[in-house]
């Protein structure tokens, strides 16, 4: 195991369900990293994610319908758990789990809803 690295913002309840989904501006450095979004504020639990490649030096857009969303735990898929609920957003993060050590690049410029 290992290999990963993870940030999330603190628990703070969004209510997005008249969204459709969730967009990220984001400069990478080519590497492939893990959107997530927690329905719940308890520190361990599962999370919704959605993979996307970066860019090196390059800022992009992506966009996320709730339905891309799918439900882990632990890096497990959990095929029996409940679709994402956008109006019991609590946190958003991202995670890098490509088993490589050595540096890596993210920075985030904005986190939206549409």
């Amino acid at each position: 195991n290992g290999g990963f690295a993870s940030i999330r913002s603190q628990p703070q309840p969004f209510d997005l369900s008249d969204c459709q989904g969730v967009q990220i501006r984001v400069k990478g450095d080519g590497k492939r990293y893990q959107f997530r979004i927690r329905t719940d504020s308890r520190f361990d639990g599962p999370n919704y994610q959605v993979t996307f490649e970066t860019k090196p030096e390059e800022w992009t857009v992506h966009q996320f319908l709730f339905t891309d969303f799918i439900a882990t735990y632990r890096g497990r898929r959990l095929p029996d758990h409940p679709p994402i609920d956008p109006a019991k957003i609590q946190s958003f993060g991202f995670l890098i789990a490509d088993k490589q050590e050595g540096p890596f690049e993210i920075e985030i410029d904005w986190i939206g809803a549409y």
